[in-house]
């Protein structure tokens, strides 16, 4: 979410009626924290809303944030769509958000929902919370560890330690497999 100089560059690119069901956005992001060149590594979400579109729903997430960019930052924005240097989350004079800031933003949201810090004064949300928390609820959710690396794109087994016991709270396969024998 926050920007340094290897993140400034990336692309989006959404395929397909962005008002449908199916809808694909494409983002282009550096491959891992260390790609310091900007070389990238694109990730594709799908719409898997039924029906409406859902707020939960990642590809509509990022339209939803590229109709809201257009009219925040008007300028930003061509007939061929964004600037391509316009990050995903700006600030709000369009440039991108430094990453102390972001971190304060992201403290400052879990304070408002009623997160305290642990007993012995470190804190309990960080500038990694957000990318640990979604790969506790994608593994709750029956993602495979090795496809939430990939898709969080972590080079290393840190996923592991960030993702825990969630599996112990994901779906049973084992019950879906007896339903399709029976």
């Amino acid at each position: 979410l926050y920007s340094s100089a290897a993140s400034d560059v990336y692309k989006r690119q959404i395929v397909g009626d962005w008002r449908s069901r199916g809808v694909v956005v494409r983002l282009t992001l550096p491959a891992s924290k260390n790609d310091s060149s900007a070389f990238g590594v694109s990730r594709s979400h799908r719409c898997h809303c039924l029906g409406r579109a859902n707020p939960m729903c990642p590809a509509h997430s990022v339209i939803d944030q590229v109709l809201l960019l257009t009219r925040l930052l008007p300028g930003r924005f061509g007939r061929d769509g964004p600037d391509l240097d316009l990050p995903l989350f700006p600030g709000s004079d369009g440039s991108a958000v430094e990453k102390r800031a972001m971190v304060a933003t992201i403290i400052f949201a879990a304070r408002h929902l009623g997160v305290v810090d642990l007993r012995d004064g470190s804190l309990r949300v960080s500038g990694h919370s957000l990318r640990a928390t979604c790969a506790q609820g994608l593994i709750s959710l029956g993602w495979r560890a090795d496809a939430v690396q990939l898709q969080g794109r972590w080079m290393s087994e840190a996923v592991v330690r960030y993702t825990r016991e969630a599996a112990l709270h994901a779906p049973c396969v084992f019950a879906e497999l007896s339903a399709l024998l029976m």
